[in-house]
């Protein structure tokens, strides 16, 4: 870590530890650049050590741990899978981000958010973040990344983010560490596409039971309909029970 980098951390750490604040610091860059090779080194100068044990890849056992950490931890979650996520699992997401949010302050945390797309993160969750590193490759060479500092004026300026003129290019981690981190990752990410894979099973399997039952009430609405009225044209039919007309005349056919 070069001493410019250095002197970034040591300055947020004297934050969260002397002056009482938390901080939170969004990574965010394409897959496969380094971003949680730069997490693990920023959380290696907070805690001294690599520890795997406080990186979490799901936002639920992320609020399970928070609750359990000691103040001034540094936490890291990397939200690989959240490209795969649906629109309703995204948005619990969100709120799940929220409600960890609020135990950072609590705790003093020191918490950094991996995320592929920052534009994943609502509004109001991007102007909890004091720091952005963008993560870059130059060429076939990855490991570089971009400071940048939460821009308080936003709302005149029209930019939340200012950036430094400085650029930190980060080494690859230990090579036992690497091994170690990359089980761990592929792991915790197979977990998660799993749970993915069956919460869509479930949601389609919901959605066509729901289908399902439309089509036979309005069925039996048909039915009904024809029942008092058994010469309506398929016109008719479809107004009375709010179906489309072709509807209206394949059930009409096997019921008239």
């Amino acid at each position: 870590m070069t001493d410019r980098m250095q002197g970034l951390m040591a300055f947020i750490m004297k934050g969260v530890k002397v002056d009482d604040f938390d901080c939170v610091i969004i990574i965010d860059g394409p897959e496969g650049v380094g971003k949680s090779t730069m997490g693990m080194h920023c959380k290696m100068f907070c805690d001294g050590k690599y520890n795997l044990n406080q990186v979490c890849y799901d936002s639920t056992d992320l609020l399970n741990y928070m609750r359990k950490a000691p103040k001034y931890s540094t936490i890291i979650l990397d939200e690989a899978v959240t490209s795969f996520m649906s629109r309703t699992a995204l948005d619990r997401w969100q709120v799940r981000l929220v409600q960890a949010f609020s135990i950072v302050r609590e705790k003093n945390l020191i918490f950094f958010l991996i995320i592929p797309n920052i534009g994943l993160l609502d509004k109001a969750l991007l102007a909890r973040a004091r720091y952005r590193f963008w993560v870059y490759a130059m060429g076939h060479h990855r490991g570089h990344s971009k400071i940048f500092y939460a821009r308080r004026t936003e709302w005149t300026t029209g930019k939340p983010w200012y950036e430094e003129s400085w650029h930190y290019e980060f080494p690859d981690l230990p090579e036992k560490t690497k091994r170690e981190y990359k089980a761990f990752k592929s792991k915790e990410l197979d977990r998660k596409l799993k749970e993915y894979e069956d919460e869509r099973k479930y949601e389609d399997e919901r959605k066509t039971k729901e289908k399902t039952k439309v089509r036979g009430v309005k069925t039996q609405m048909i039915i009904d309909y024809l029942k008092k009225e058994p010469k309506a044209t398929d016109i008719e039919i479809a107004k009375a029970c709010g179906c489309s007309t072709q509807w209206a005349r394949d059930t009409a056919a096997v019921y008239r």
